[in-house]
Formats: structure tokens, sequence, C-alpha cells
């Protein structure tokens, strides 16, 4: 929801062997009618920058469209190349900031990558993940100003899967993201991080086996 209760729902329905996204939009007071926004198409996610609202979901590609606190949904745009999936979506209160895992040709891996929104354009997909082996589940958040995101990642030496994380220099297209740091070093699979901020800095919370086969939350 928006800062005046207006909100958008944006989910994916299976039906038989097919797969689309529908939304639907609610005024504050009434649900109006849910439409399609994609057929074929799943792995939704919807952000508010405070008064409008940003649509995201995946057909091969990553696909975004802005949606007014009207109501009134824009063009979709596709924002990734091929073979993305998994996309989580941030607004630092005026842009957006989504987040996937693709397929990275050069090093035959699954990384994570990012675009930002800004000024009513998108940028292009920049690489966030640079460490070798595969990252899988990305989460991204804003403090209000640039966006912070988290992944699990598979460390293909040791055979592990651990979390890294990474934040961004700034909320618009020339911003940079930092080397990613990894954010646990316990022996057990790390899995299935979330971050948040309080406006300020950020918090990653995750599943920890502790090496016996019990999981417990780490942050």
């Amino acid at each position: 929801f928006n800062n005046a209760g207006q909100g958008v729902i944006v989910w994916e329905e299976l039906t038989g062997l097919s797969i689309r996204v529908l939304w639907a939009y609610f005024d504050g007071a009434t649900l109006h009618p849910e439409a399609e926004l994609a057929s074929y198409a799943g792995q939704t996610a919807v952000a508010t920058n405070g008064t409008d609202f940003m649509l995201v979901w995946n057909y091969g590609r990553i696909y975004a469209a802005p949606c007014t606190n009207g109501g009134v949904l824009g063009t979709p745009a596709a924002i990734s190349d091929w073979n993305a999936d998994a996309p989580d979506v941030a607004s630092n209160k005026s842009g957006y900031a989504v987040a996937w895992r693709k397929y990275d040709g050069p090093t035959g891996q699954q990384r994570i990558f990012a675009n930002m929104y800004s000024a009513s354009t998108w940028a292009t997909e920049t690489l966030v993940d640079t460490v070798p082996g595969h990252g899988y589940y990305p989460k991204i958040a804003s403090n209000g100003s640039g966006y912070a995101i988290a992944w699990q990642k598979y460390d293909t030496v040791a055979g592990n899967h651990d979390v890294y994380g990474t934040v961004s220099s700034g909320g618009t297209g020339t911003a940079t993201w930092q080397t990613p740091v990894l954010l646990e070093n316990l022996s057990g699979a790390a899995l299935y991080p979330y971050v948040a901020s309080d406006g300020n800095g950020y918090a990653v919370a995750w599943t920890q086996d502790d090496g016996s086969g019990a999981y417990s939350v780490y942050a």
C-alpha cells in the first residue's frame, strides 16, 4: 500500500499447464476487478515509492511496469536479458531497483544482476555478484537513498551455501555496487536470506544449518 492507502496486488495463476500473471488495483475502498498482466509468465513482485507502484514479473526476461496511484498501468519494459528469474523489487521513495538471478555466459554460472529506475527511465542490467559460484534467491531493500541486495551463494570450492551482500553507491542508473561481502562463515549451509533497512543501515537474516541438521535463524 502507498501512503494514501491505495494498493496493487500482483500474482501468478496456474490453470492446467498454463501460467499467467494477474494484477488488481485497490483504490482505498474498493478492490477493482483483476486483469491479466502477462501470459506464460510468473514470479511476481511489487513495490511502492509511497505514491505510485512498480510491478515486476518473469517471462524468461524480467519485465517491469509502472502503475499510478490511480490504477493506470504503464507500458511494460524488459529490464534484463534472457535466462533471468527470481526477481525482487524495492523503492528508495523516488525510484526503484530490481534484483534477479540470471545465467552469466562468460562464467557459465547463475549470478545476481540488478537494474535501477530513476527519472522514469531504466538503466542497463548490472552484474552485482562477482564472486565465483552460483547465486540464488536475491532480495533487495532500500534505506531511502541507495539499495542493498542479499543472496544465497553456492561455494563451488567448499561445496557449501553462504550468504553474500552488496550495497549501492546511490539510487540512480549511474550508481555502482560495492564488492560483495560474505555475511557469515559458519560450517553449515546458509539459506534464503532476507534484507531490510531502518532508513539508515541494513540487516540481513537467513536460515542456518548448524551442522547437525538443525536449522535456526541467524542475522
